[in-house]
């Protein structure tokens, strides 16, 4: 816990965190902490107060909402501490009142 206040929260981040989580290989058990961090960090970036559709462009079909939903259904089928990191994103990201309205059904 002590650690999650030095993670930066602006926004800003979100596109090259969310890409760096897409990036990495959930069988690979050498780099869980890599996914483990990346997930905690977007975990603390989905609870500041802007509306998701902002990262969202007519040129992509799937929006962020989805794949951060997408991820976190990948990770938390994995079997180290990168599980416990996406469950928390998954949490967190489904409460937000944009999210639940759109995707909390679906994503049960």
């Amino acid at each position: 816990k002590s650690v999650v206040r030095l993670f930066p929260h602006d926004v800003m981040h979100l596109e090259p965190i969310l890409h760096l989580a897409e990036s990495q290989d959930p069988s690979n058990v050498s780099n869980w902490e890599i996914r483990y961090v990346s997930l905690v960090w977007l975990s603390i970036l989905a609870m500041a107060p802007f509306d998701m559709k902002r990262f969202d462009s007519d040129l992509t079909r799937t929006t962020v909402s989805d794949r951060i939903i997408s991820l976190c259904k990948t990770y938390v089928q994995v079997t180290d501490k990168s599980q416990d990191a996406a469950a928390l994103l998954f949490a967190k990201f489904v409460t937000r009142p944009d999210i639940s309205r759109l995707h909390l059904g679906a994503a049960l």
